[in-house]
């Protein structure tokens, strides 16, 4: 069989089939659908076949024009499947059948190929040889009629007209190339009748959406008078799209001119769309894996990071600073800054930057500002801004090639921060999730600059001392005044743990004419109890989840140190750190009651020392448990003889039990004396 030629048509064995001919010295032709093979053995004079019983239905077309136009050709039957699973499909007309799963299935199919002899022709109304020969060697169609009559070959085309693919002929010696036969696959894929496509070029299924490079190297493989198969996107005749797997091949004559070009379609719109389908979700997938990978390394990196300069820096120039430069030198990040938004002002004042050249000394006007600025530092919400809606071109980088700004609101409880600012050279990295890991940043910041200036307002030693007069039934010191009949004062406050809310103490004058267990009756309050009573005075506790504003003030640095009510009116003393804006604390006021008046204000020592090494000591080494048990046993007179209240009494404001509640006391009491003795 040497210098023959071989079509394999076994897509999962192509290859190696290939070489294993080759090394025989056979020329070799590989198809990869059974439709690429028909285009083959039509354009290319072959003299062996290997198939596949796997091909499916298409096997059946590839079977027939070889049957008719090629009825001498050997074909050998490769099955990749066991012999007992062996279909009949592709062996009925094989020369022999060679099992893959054999230890040597090559060079038995090898062997198989160059002794395998032409099918027996058994049909008792077959033409003769040299009929054959004539019919494989005429011209298709009569030049002169376009039409199924003037074939030349009926048995052949009758087989074609019921193949399971489209197939269509054209002429290319008329002007144009136009079609001059298609089968009945090819009109139900396609919707066109025969009379409406003969003599039409086959573009007509072209439409808007058909890839102009798919059409480019068909047209080149025409002129170049070779086959080729490709996907292209074409229209049915009711405008429909689909996705036609195209293969187009030249048909020469006995002296090897072109006369036609056969052309197979096949409908493989729902195979595109699985394909295109699965490479979505690979794609998804993929992205997926990469975000994922991204917010990991920020969280291990970079929110890492932000910690530790937290942690260490005590500073709070020195912990934007750092941040700053560490953010900007972050993958997919050049440049941020820190700010605030004076909405009284009406500028935005940039703190501390890095990559943008801003003059820090000049205010920035909230007109040439992106609005989302000044909404994200009122709402706390984290948003991302288009630079291109930037006016203002000095908050624009200096690397020139961001596309987006991040804006992460720095807030803890009421109090607020500023903002953090952030470049991004890449705009599509800003998912949600990107935004809810710096929300957690902003948040982590905003916690980390509140103990700082909470640490620094409480060791100042010159303070402002400001009294502030409340107009206002709601406020509880008014509301307990109304309700006793009598004036009252602030004695202090305890937090009772986890879960059990806060306890106020307070000392009315003279005797109370009304029941304490009233109280409950006020907006907030839980309970109240009698702590000592005498003729002129009774010192009493109130407890509740929350009291305003004992609470919200410590968020800014401030403590009331002294309060008063009647049931008219009430005053309280709030101190605060000399460089604290006494304004934030009047505009919080003013927020909570209807009328509030500044009284007066004035700057003075701290009555309380700033805690040194005795306190210092005490905070770290008492638990909070032991802070709340010792004050709760100071408050209630616990050390005072005779004792108002036992050990339950007091344990019970603290839902613990009496043997708890002195373990916490006099393991506190034993560290408060060690800390005075200086051990």
């Amino acid at each position: 069989m040497s210098g023959h030629h071989v079509l394999s048509v076994v897509p999962e064995w192509n290859d190696q089939i290939a070489t294993a001919i080759a090394d025989r010295g056979h020329r070799v032709t590989t198809a990869a659908t059974p439709t690429e093979a028909v285009a083959i053995a039509l354009s290319d004079p072959i003299d062996r076949v290997v198939v596949s019983d796997e091909l499916g239905d298409e096997l059946e077309t590839l079977q027939s024009v070889l049957a008719e136009h090629c009825p001498r050709l050997p074909v050998v039957s490769f099955s990749p499947r066991s012999a007992k699973s062996v279909g009949t499909k592709a062996n009925e007309q094989s020369a022999a059948l060679v099992h893959a799963d054999r230890t040597d299935a090559l060079e038995d199919l090898v062997r198989e190929l160059e002794t395998a002899e032409p099918p027996v022709q058994t049909d008792p109304t077959a033409r003769s040889d040299s009929s054959r020969s004539s019919t494989r060697n005429s011209t298709a169609i009569e030049d002169g009629d376009p039409t199924v009559s003037g074939l030349s070959d009926d048995q052949l085309f009758r087989a074609i007209d019921h193949a399971p693919v489209g197939i269509s002929l054209t002429d290319p010696s008329k002007p144009d190339n136009p079609l001059i036969y298609v089968n009945d696959a090819w009109k139900e894929i396609c919707g066109y009748e025969r009379s409406e496509v003969i003599g039409e070029n086959p573009r007509l299924l072209q439409g808007l959406e058909t890839d102009e490079e798919t059409v480019a190297e068909i047209r080149e493989a025409i002129e170049n008078d070779e086959p080729i198969t490709t996907r292209i996107k074409n229209y049915t005749a009711d405008g429909s799209p689909f996705w036609n797997e195209l293969t187009v091949a030249p048909v020469r004559d006995e002296i090897g001119r072109v006369r036609h070009y056969v052309g197979f379609q096949n409908d493989v719109t729902h195979l595109h769309a699985t394909e295109e389908l699965a490479e979505q979700r690979r794609t998804d997938l993929a992205h997926e894996v990469a975000v994922l990978e991204r917010i990991l390394s920020r969280v291990s990196g970079l929110l890492y990071t932000v910690t530790q300069i937290l942690v260490t820096e005590t500073n709070r120039r020195a912990v934007e600073s750092r941040i700053c430069e560490v953010v900007a030198e972050t993958d997919g990040y050049i440049a941020s800054w820190f700010g605030t938004v004076d909405e009284d002002d009406s500028t935005l004042t940039i703190r501390t930057a890095h990559g943008v050249s801003v003059n820090q000394s000049e205010p920035l006007a909230l007109e040439s500002v992106p609005r989302e600025l000044v909404e994200s530092q009122v709402d706390g919400a984290v948003r991302s801004i288009d630079l291109s809606a930037v006016q203002d071109e000095r908050l624009v980088p200096e690397a020139g090639n961001s596309e987006a700004l991040l804006v992460v609101p720095l807030q803890y409880s009421p109090k607020r921060y500023g903002l953090f600012c952030v470049y991004t050279d890449d705009a599509d990295i800003l998912d949600n999730r990107e935004k809810e890991l710096f929300e957690s940043i902003g948040n982590t910041i905003a916690a980390g600059l509140h103990v700082i200036e909470t640490v620094r307002m409480q060791t100042t030693k010159r303070v402002h001392e400001t009294r502030f007069e409340i107009a206002d039934p709601s406020f509880v010191l008014a509301d307990i005044a109304a309700r006793m009949e009598t004036d009252i004062e602030y004695t202090g406050i305890t937090g009772g743990g986890e879960g059990s809310g806060y306890e106020l103490y307070l000392q009315a004058s003279g005797p109370i004419d009304h029941e304490i267990n009233g109280l409950t009756g006020c907006e907030s309050i839980e309970s109240a109890r009698v702590i000592t009573e005498s003729e002129t005075s009774v010192t009493f506790s109130v407890t509740a989840t929350a009291l305003s504003p004992f609470v919200e003030l410590s968020q800014y640095g401030a403590s009331v140190v002294d309060a008063a009510a009647s049931p008219e009116c009430a005053e309280i003393v709030v101190e605060s750190p000399a460089e604290q804006d006494v304004r934030s604390i009047f505009e919080r006021l003013e927020s909570m009651y209807e009328t509030v008046r500044l009284v007066s204000q004035c700057e003075r020592d701290r009555r309380r020392k700033p805690q040194q090494e005795f306190s210092a000591q005490l905070d770290t080494e008492l638990t909070n448990r032991q802070q709340t048990a010792i004050k709760k046993a100071y408050f209630n007179g616990y050390f005072e003889w005779p004792r108002p209240v036992d050990g339950s009494e007091v344990a019970e404001t603290m839902d613990i039990s009496r043997q708890t509640f002195h373990q916490h006391l006099r393991a506190a009491e034993k560290k408060l004396i060690g800390a005075y003795l200086g051990e």
